[in-house]
Parts: structure tokens; sequence; C-alpha cells
């Protein structure tokens, strides 16, 4: 038996403090498969790295098509800060990520801990706020402010 699809790797919490930015809206265009790279001046340790992950296309690289098995519960209570286009909120909460490689199934909530959005020279404070993943990458989304 495959030891990735029989024991997991697990991990849990984090004493890092994220701290993200919300991005620009970016135009609406699909995802599409990076192109070829050329690597010049490559140190010999991060090539013989791509070898072993078989990114080469010429090292004797270990990587396979076989999913591993995912058990990884990120934990952060709070001290989640998004900030940025009129937004400054502070978030935490658990997200747990099973499934495999292949198909990564994620579950847990983010939530509102505190936080202010300025709209339209307005400032409203948010009162709820909650992201879910329900066994997909598709987050549900759902906040209120007064």
């Amino acid at each position: 038996m495959d030891r990735a699809a029989s024991a997991p790797a697990r991990a849990v919490g984090t004493n890092s403090r994220p701290c993200g930015t919300t991005p620009k809206p970016a135009p609406l265009t699909s995802a599409a498969p990076i192109p070829p790279m050329t690597h010049v001046g490559e140190p010999g340790p991060v090539r013989a790295t791509r070898a072993r992950a078989g990114l080469t296309g010429t090292g004797n690289g270990s990587a396979s098509n076989a999913a591993i098995g995912l058990d990884l519960l990120i934990s952060a209570p709070n001290r989640i800060f998004v900030r940025g286009r009129g937004l400054n909120a502070e978030l935490g909460g658990e997200i747990l990520i099973r499934g495999t490689t292949a198909n990564i199934a994620p579950s847990g909530q983010i939530e509102l801990i505190r936080g202010i959005m300025g709209l339209f020279g307005r400032r409203l404070e948010l009162s709820k706020g909650l992201i879910s993943l329900q066994g997909t990458l598709k987050p549900f989304l759902e906040f209120a402010a007064t």
C-alpha cells in the first residue's frame, strides 16, 4: 500500500503574523499554463532540487503523478490582518485541508474579529464577517456593516 494514501502528513498551528493587502482588481481572465522557462545562471543546489522534484526533464527526479494524502490544520485564531482599498480588518479562524494533492478538500472558516470599511466617504464598522470553505477552494463570503 502506498504510504501517502495510508498515512497523510499532519501539521498543526502557526505562530506567524500573516498580514495581507487586498490587491487591485484584475481583469477577468482565465488561468493559462505557465510557459516553459530557461534557467540562466542557476546555482548547483537549486538545479539539484529541481532535478529531485522532476522539474528539469533530465534529472533523476523522483516526482510522480501519485496523489499525496493531506491532513493539514491551519490555525490562526487572530492576527490575520487585511488592509487596503478602504478595508482595515482583523480576522481569525481555522481551515482544515484534507483529501489528496490531486483533489484538495478544504473546510473551515475565518471570522471577523473587528474591522472598518471606508466607502464613498463614509466609515462603516464591520459587524459581521465570515469566510467559509466547504470542500472546494471557492469561498462563501458573508459580511455586514453598520
